[in-house]
Formats: structure tokens, sequence, C-alpha cells
């Protein structure tokens, strides 16, 4: 496989991470059409629907994970909240899952 193929998607990703984290919009939702739609549009090879939607999890909880970790080293989050929060939602989503 050649990896060059993809080297339009840094940027890119970048781009989607940035709309992402700064409107609320899920990334993964941003980017699975560009990846379903897109890539065969470009003439790159195409993903599976299940590879497609995997990969844009993944990148989202990356580019999430980033923003989460400077809002903390910047002083923004309320911590208070937060831990409240987590006792409700982490169970939930385990249960979720």
């Amino acid at each position: 496989m050649d990896w060059l193929v993809y080297w339009f998607m840094f940027p890119v990703c970048i781009v989607f991470a940035a709309v992402a984290t700064f409107s609320g919009i899920s990334g993964a939702a941003l980017l699975t059409p560009l990846f379903m739609v897109g890539f065969p549009i470009m003439g790159v090879p195409t993903l599976n629907t299940v590879a497609a939607i995997g990969t844009s999890l993944f990148l989202e909880t990356s580019a999430f994970g980033t923003a989460v970790s400077r809002y903390l080293r910047l002083g923004l989050a309320d911590l208070k909240t937060v831990r409240s929060l987590l006792l409700v939602t982490v169970p939930l989503g385990v249960s979720g899952a």
C-alpha cells in the first residue's frame, strides 16, 4: 500500500478537528462522509463503511482528547461539574456500550 496516496488527509483532518472542537459538532460526523463519498470522487482507494466509521471515531477521539487536555491546562474546565457528571455519564456510557 502506498501511504503517500493519503498525503492530503493530515491537513484535512486538522481543519475538521478544529471545526469540530470549536463548534461542538462530532468530528466523526464530518469525516465519515469524506471517507465514504469524497474518497471515490478524489480517486483514492475507498474505505468500506465499517472502516470509515472506525477511522472517523479514532480521529475524533484523538482530536477531542487533545482539546480536553488543552482546556485543562488553561484552566478553562469546571472540574466540579466534570466530577459530578462523570458519576452519571461513565456508568451510563458503559451500560450503553
